[in-house]
């Protein structure tokens, strides 16, 4: 837990099943009529509904150092390579820099990015997930973290991408979807934003798919 700007962390872990919006932490609605922000049959909806596409940010509570995003997510429509959903942490105050992940193709694959001032500053690592790994048109359970220095990006609890990078130490955080001259709709269910896995665990090797840790 960290303070900001006078802005104090929510406490950790920050758990949200987003089937009650009575008690939900995210916005009922959005000021903007291109996006959807909604509870909905016990999900949480996240749409671009231009035409033109463009991108859908929902901003979670809480500023931190140590913390792990996860939630269960499925494209609505099956996805493609212009449709992505995005999770982000460490997002600076008053800009466009973050760690984020950005998974395309209907979660088949993944580009693990941070952004500097909204461009891309550092490639981190991005892949095809294996077939074994991912359900496709299905919830599927993905989690982005980081401990001091180390992140990691981790899909039904198994880590698929792993970096070391000191730009940003702690931030907000927030989750979206992006289409690219089309819309795009995510749903997501069982938001959690708690501690990272240990340090030893993210650098620790890990077989079965191209992946490797990058540092400074």
């Amino acid at each position: 837990q960290i303070e900001t700007a006078g802005v104090t962390a929510v406490a950790l872990p920050l758990l949200e099943t987003l089937d009650n919006p009575q008690q939900g932490l995210l916005p009922r609605s959005s000021p903007n009529p291109r996006n959807v922000f909604e509870y909905t049959d016990g999900e949480y909806r996240i749409a671009r509904v231009d035409p033109a596409g463009g991108i859908a940010r929902v901003e979670i509570p809480g500023l931190y150092a140590d913390v792990a995003v996860g939630v269960d997510a499925r494209f609505v429509g099956g996805g493609s390579s212009r449709q992505a959903f995005n999770i982000a942490i460490r997002k600076q105050p008053d800009s466009s820099s973050d760690y984020r992940v950005g998974l395309t193709n209907g979660g088949r694959e993944f580009v693990f990015q941070r952004f500097d001032d909204g461009r891309l500053g550092r490639r981190l690592g991005g892949d095809v997930l294996p077939s074994e790994l991912i359900r496709l048109n299905e919830n599927n359970r993905y989690e982005l973290g980081a401990r001091g220095d180390a992140l990691y990006f981790m899909v039904n609890g198994r880590i698929v991408a792993r970096a070391q990078d000191s730009a940003y130490q702690s931030g907000s955080s927030w989750t979206g979807v992006l289409g690219e001259g089309m819309p795009a709709e995510i749903r997501l269910d069982n938001l959690r934003v708690g501690a990272p896995i240990p340090r030893d665990e993210i650098v620790l090797p890990f077989p079965g798919i191209r992946e490797s840790v990058i540092k400074n």
